[in-house]
């Protein structure tokens, strides 16, 4: 599996091989990742241990880490099989945020990575976005809501 993290200043990519060995800038070997609930993990890279909070959307993750925000995505050929066109979607909640806006209403068509709902959580903008090209079904959410994680904000066909 390829990712692509995107940092504050650059972008990183990262080679995951079957066997879960990772590569990334010159650094091969395992990291053991250690759940300590449905969000958060310690994860130990060569000794040095550090406790990550994760939010997921379809095709890319929020990871929260050492006071810095990193988007982690999935590259193309993991994103499509993960959600093929014409298959139905349900964007949920990441994690407990309040809905800023909702950039979309049902019937309306959306094109993959069109940014459908805005989420404000920890005092930081997350924008969901559709993964692939759709026609928004449902909008399950208003302005203002505060919502939990998993919980189902909108709909697409």
């Amino acid at each position: 599996m390829e990712l692509l993290i995107a940092g504050r200043e650059d972008h990183l990519a990262v080679d995951i091989t079957p066997d879960g060995t990772v590569r990334v800038r010159g650094f091969e070997g395992s990291i053991a990742v250690t759940p300590v609930d449905t969000a958060t993990y310690v994860v130990d890279v060569a000794g040095d241990r550090q406790l990550v909070s994760v939010a997921e959307e379809p095709d890319r993750w929020w990871v929260f880490v050492s006071g810095e925000v990193l988007i982690v995505e999935r590259r193309q050929a993991e994103a499509a099989s993960h959600a093929s066109a014409g298959s139905e979607v349900r964007l949920e909640a990441p994690m407990p945020a309040t809905v800023t806006r909702i950039l979309v209403q049902p019937g309306q068509t959306v094109r993959r990575d069109d940014v459908v709902v805005i989420l404000e959580a920890m005092k930081m903008e997350m924008p969901l976005r559709a993964p692939h090209d759709a026609v928004v079904h449902r909008i399950s959410c208003q302005s203002g809501d505060l919502v939990q994680s998993g919980q189902v904000l909108v709909e697409l066909r």
